[in-house]
């Protein structure tokens, strides 16, 4: 059974949950401080970071290709051709 797919899909939905996350919490930082009040969802930014890198590395995985098989008749073209 082939698992890029499930990888792709799953490597995006964390992908979004992560930098959603991270977006959340790093605009809640900086409105605190703006308002000089102290964050209280700075730790969404700090789950959704290493959510983001899941994300990320999953879907990169899962939408690496594979380079083509060289075949014996390729091989024997190669090799007659560099003489």
């Amino acid at each position: 059974m082939n698992k890029k797919p499930v990888l792709k899909i799953v490597g995006f939905a964390l992908l979004i949950i992560g930098l959603g996350l991270t977006v959340f919490g790093v605009y809640d930082y900086i409105t605190a401080l703006l308002d000089k009040l102290a964050p209280k969802y700075f730790w969404c930014a700090g789950l959704g970071l290493p959510i983001l890198g899941l994300g990320l590395g999953f879907a990169f995985f899962a939408s690496k290709t594979q380079p083509p098989k060289q075949t014996d008749e390729q091989e024997q073209n190669d090799e007659n051709s560099a003489d």
